[in-house]
């Protein structure tokens, strides 16, 4: 409580002689808060503007200003405009709820006095207007204009700072990646970001996440379907023309209190590269090399996704909602073959051999999530959310020699998963908050491993997470809000009837400071959980070839991160420069020892793992309403421990691209620079397993927004980009260099083409008429 007076006195002095007006807008009719106003205040002689804001989601507003006569003058898209008089005398003003009525024609964008883009202590939001959405025909083209956040067209991946682990919400309710990323822009109201998530999203790692808000009282229907095709122009994908292929059909319906949506892709993949590695053991060494230096790694997959949903809006403040998922990836076709000519030397005796692995897969999956949402008041807020997750995998891994089968092996696991979600908030008062939960997390896994020897495995992992975090947000003269609090995790991992208990307290804290309206800084102590994956615990080993196997670890424990950085977001949020710091003392890495004239992989807890760098993103308008700059990247230097070895690296990454809307035929033409090809550091060397490309990409809508192609070629460029992935490994007598050409990137043709059919409508009522009137979207038919 010292540290928070410390800076409400600093508030006050940096504030002196002005005085603070609050209040709060709502809809004349309804009576719900307006949301995202913006409320320009003008001297009442001059009329020039002194100060503006929009107001926030409960509506609300303030601001501190000197003594003195002013106008207030308050736009809102859908209401008209709102023109009040008010007198600052000696104290401060408390405006009672002030009343808009909805206008049948909706404000043109011009009108609306600030930014669409509003900055919070604990998040970010971007207002979905008129004009932002422009050119675009989906969310990930509204995501890709926002700052920091991009979109790649190769595989629709979505990363906030670089960054891939990241949550896609709708409503603050989780949702499949395919249902949200190809919402129609008519049907969002807002995007929210919010960076370093704090409570039930620890657990899962989560970078960031982002909060998709659709329009209230919407009425109608929307079918996306879309063909995407990637296609190989030169030889560097082998015979297979056709790279990846991917299908999709998705439909959401909309009546009164139900919201249905579904959806059906399908993604097949041919693809072809070029390994080389060598290794080497004591007095023994391997080198495999491609025949005849062509792709020697083929990998076949077809995958099925099927998605059902439902929001049930119970009442103005109740919402539950249930989804289901089911993939299915057959058996037959989803098989890799590892073809190499091998030199195999052992005590200055050489042999030449021809080796191959073939490992063939099938997976299918099932997940549920149940979900309820119910605003108690104004003040209180619960979020309850159950998922169950159930998955089987069948595996057949085959060694041979010239022909000649060394070894086989067959592995069926199964595994089940519940998850249980509770939130609650409540609002003190205008400054405190608190917000609360628990998450319990129940997985179970069952191994049946067939050959070589028949084996059974069962392994339990419990965890559980509770936390609590205390906002500080005084709307008075102080320029400073925080957030802080504490999460407790328990986690009990059960391998064979062997349990262990682990513990992790994980601290949070944010101080934002608003300098002014071109500069801000938020001081940020955070901390995260890093889970093992199944294969990192599984002790069923696997023969790669002579010289190596591989194995999990079934003693491995979670790794607990701590991370600190200052986030200085300068010239009105178009620039944010954030130096971080992490550390953990359990971070999880790829180790191994010689095991039997063979060397051992498998995975560890390290020592002590750092990593230091500068992140940096920026989005600039280089000519207003048509061309873009959008920029966000970091260089990092990171270091490890483990049995008294220390290893280091350090590299950056880029992600760029600079884009031009037509302003008359709406086409988007855009340059694309990834630079993420970068080590990533293990505790005996490093990989890196991510892409560089420079790429062209155009898009152009036809038939009123209807029919959308897009295309996007890789070009064949070289100088500064690195198409090789390199594993590197070293660790006593033994040593690994993995390359894997990637190369079939350049030349790379993309075509996709989406068909989007749509009909909707927003229902809003209208003073002093006894119906309902529907306002029709004008980008609909």
């Amino acid at each position: 409580m010292l540290i928070i007076t410390f800076f409400l006195l600093i508030g006050h002095n940096l504030c002196a002689n002005t005085y603070r007006v609050y209040g709060k807008l709502r809809d004349l009719d309804s009576k719900q808060p307006i949301e995202f106003a913006t409320i320009a205040v003008k001297h009442f002689e001059s009329d020039s503007i002194a100060t503006s804001m929009i107001t926030d989601s409960k509506g609300e507003f303030s601001f501190e200003i000197k003594p003195g006569e002013y106008r207030l003058d308050i736009r809102c898209l859908g209401f008209k405009a709102h023109v009040e008089t008010i007198e600052v005398i000696d104290k401060d003003l408390y405006l009672k709820p002030i009343e808009m009525r909805v206008e049948l024609t909706q404000l043109s964008e011009v009108s609306v006095i600030g930014s669409s883009y509003n900055e919070r202590f604990d998040r970010s939001i971007q207002n979905v207007t008129k004009q932002f959405k422009e050119g675009t025909n989906d969310v990930k083209d509204l995501l890709s204009k926002i700052r920091g956040i991009n979109v790649d067209p190769l595989d629709n991946s979505i990363k906030v700072d670089n960054a891939k682990n990241v949550l896609l919400l709708v409503d603050g309710i989780k949702k499949e990646q395919a249902y949200v990323k190809n919402l129609p822009p008519d049907r969002v109201a807002r995007i929210e970001v919010t960076r370093n998530p704090t409570g039930r999203y620890i657990s899962e790692g989560y970078s960031a996440v982002i909060n998709i808000i659709l329009k209230k009282n919407y009425t109608g229907y929307d079918l996306m379907l879309e063909e995407q095709g990637f296609y190989s122009l030169d030889k560097s994908n082998g015979d297979d023309f056709l790279f990846k292929n991917q299908a999709s059909a998705n439909l959401t319906y909309t009546i009164k209190t139900i919201n249905l949506y579904g959806s059906y892709s399908n993604v097949k993949t041919n693809t072809n590269l070029l390994v080389e590695n060598s290794k080497e053991l004591a007095n023994s060494s391997l080198v495999q090399k491609a025949p005849a230096g062509v792709p020697n790694i083929e990998r076949n997959a077809l995958t099925h996704a099927y998605l059902l949903g439902a929001d049930f809006f119970i009442n103005a403040n109740q919402t539950l909602s249930f989804e289901t998922n089911l993939i299915r990836s057959p058996f037959s076709q989803n098989n890799t073959t590892q073809t190499y000519n091998d030199v195999f030397s052992n005590n200055n005796s050489n042999e030449d051999f021809f080796s191959q692995l073939n490992n063939a897969q099938s997976n299918n999956e099932h997940y549920s999530l149940l979900s309820y949402r119910y605003e108690i008041s104004e003040k209180n807020k619960l979020e309850l959310d159950y998922g169950y997750n159930h998955a089987k995998s069948v595996a057949h891994n085959i060694y041979s020699e010239d022909n000649q089968e060394r070894s086989k092996q067959e592995m069926q696991s199964k595994w089940n998963t519940s998850i249980l979600d509770l939130n609650f908030k409540h609002v003190f008062d205008e400054t405190y908050s608190i917000e609360f939960g628990y998450r319990n997390t129940y997985r179970i896994y069952r191994y049946l491993f067939l050959l070589p020897d028949v084996l059974r495995e069962k392994n339990k992992d419990v965890r559980n997470l509770a936390y609590a975090y205390l906002s500080i947000a005084p709307k008075s003269k102080s320029k400073i809000k925080s957030k802080i609090g504490i999460a407790t995790e328990q986690n009990t991992l059960t391998v064979n009837n062997h349990s262990k208990n682990y513990y992790s307290l994980q601290p949070f804290l944010s101080v934002y400071y608003k300098q002014s309206q071109n500069m801000n800084v938020t001081l940020k102590l955070n901390s995260d959980s890093d889970y093992p994956y199944t294969s990192q615990v599984s002790p069923f080993e696997t023969t790669t070839d002579r010289l190596t196997i591989e194995t999990g670890n079934p003693d491995l424990s979670f790794a607990t991160k701590y991370i600190g950085s200052l986030d200085f977001k300068l010239f009105k949020n178009k620039l944010s420069i954030e130096p971080y710091y992490s550390v953990t003392k359990n971070h999880i890495s790829r180790t191994g020892n010689v095991v039997n004239e063979q060397f051992q992989y498998t995975y560890s807890n390290l020592d002590k793992y750092e990593s230091a760098g500068v992140k940096m993103s920026t989005r600039i308008a280089l000519i207003p309403n048509q061309m873009f700059f959008n920029f966000s990247g970091s260089v990092f230097f990171d270091k490890t421990e483990f049995n008294g070895y220390a290893n280091k690296i350090n590299d950056f990454v880029i992600n760029s691209n600079l884009m031009y809307l037509h302003p008359k035929h709406k086409t988007l033409c855009a340059l694309m620079l990834k630079k993420m090809n970068a080590k990533q550091i293990q505790a005996y060397g490093y990989s890196s397993n991510d892409n560089d490309y420079l790429g062209l990409f155009a898009k152009q809508s036809f038939f009123s927004q209807k029919l959308v192609l897009s295309a996007l070629y890789i070009l064949p460029v070289q100088t500064g980009l690195n198409y090789s992935m390199k594993d590197h490994f070293k660790h006593d007598s033994f040593r690994e260099d993995n390359k894997t050409n990637v190369e079939v990137l350049t030349n790379l043709f993309m075509l996709k083409l989406s068909l989007k059919l749509s009909k909707g409508s927003e229902i809003q009522s209208v003073e002093k008429k006894n119906y309902k009137e529907k306002k029709v979207s004008k980008s609909l038919f």
